[in-house]
């Protein structure tokens, strides 16, 4: 828990204490509570808070990513919720939904390939691509820290990524951006085969995510194991061009109206987001939960 999430939860406490029990001044400004609120209060249990955070941010709900399946069972779990609560839907014909497009990409795995000009053809997979496909035959320089010196042309660069907290994909992020500042025009990351980078690359095939910003590759990273490469060796890369797409997310967004005419064009609003990172975490666990950003606030 965060330190401005135990703000929060200190001052939902506050009020509780304030609303159950009352100071002198809080009382002659509001009054006593009615059964009614007292109940409605009690409603604010731990058990009932737990079990809905648990849900949103179990391992199931895959980190809730932008876009993803799990996501959309999200928004679905929120609005039966909302229902539950007598509320309306704020969506086209009463829906609960409001959706919207985003234009994501992929990283294709069919036509990258790395192959040594003797005819050998190592094992990779492609970790991040481009707009347009990247095509490079020559010797590819081997770098055994960030790569800041000794590359010409264009060339890409081979990053050794042998200390264990390299082993993530923010650690290569810093290193690629450096190559690329360097003037690199690509990046081989040499891992072992346990790497977890293996499989944030099978995660980015498999679903699509939202185009590169700020922290994110802008520069072909292939995967290679370790013992495969050889800088005496001449190569030929190819990365193809990353896939676009349009991908539909939704917020869910419902009404519970009072009954008071002289109040009925006042709202109070109250918003969190329900999505998160998704997967791609370093270690034997990928996924990013999200039970505080923003699981909590959703509850």
């Amino acid at each position: 828990m965060n330190y401005i999430s135990r703000i929060h939860l200190a001052w939902f406490l506050l009020s509780v204490i304030v609303g159950k029990w009352g100071f002198a001044q809080s009382t002659a400004e509001v009054g006593d509570l009615t059964d009614a609120e007292y109940a409605a209060l009690a409603l604010a249990s731990e058990s009932r808070v737990t079990g809905t955070i648990s849900f949103l941010a179990s391992d199931e709900m895959g980190g809730r990513g932008t876009p993803s399946k799990e996501l959309t069972i999200a928004s679905a779990y929120v609005a039966s919720r909302l229902r539950a609560a007598g509320a309306s839907g704020l969506g086209p014909k009463g829906s609960f939904y409001l959706e919207n497009q985003l234009d994501t990409i992929r990283t294709p795995q069919v036509g990258a390939e790395i192959t040594s000009l003797d005819g050998a053809q190592p094992s990779c997979s492609l970790l991040a691509s481009t707009s347009t496909e990247y095509s490079y035959t020559g010797k590819i320089s081997l770098q055994n820290a960030v790569a800041d010196r000794g590359i010409v042309n264009s060339a890409p660069v081979a990053i050794e990524l042998r200390v264990p907290d390299q082993d993530n994909l923010a650690a290569l992020q810093r290193i690629i951006r450096s190559s690329e500042r360097a003037g690199a025009s690509a990046v081989i990351a040499l891992v072992p085969e346990t790497s977890n980078l293996w499989r944030t690359a099978i995660e980015r095939k498999l679903h699509p995510r939202l185009p590169s910003r700020r922290g994110r590759e802008s520069i072909p990273v292939f995967l290679m194991h370790q013992d495969d490469f050889d800088s005496s060796k001449t190569y030929r890369m190819v990365a193809p061009a990353q896939t676009k797409e349009q991908s539909t997310v939704r917020n869910v967004a419902g009404v519970l109206r009072g009954d008071d005419p002289e109040l009925a064009d006042e709202a109070i609003v109250f918003s969190a987001h329900l999505d998160h990172l998704g997967r791609g975490g370093s270690g034997p666990d990928p996924i990013f939960n999200g039970a505080d950003d923003d699981a909590s606030g959703v509850t």
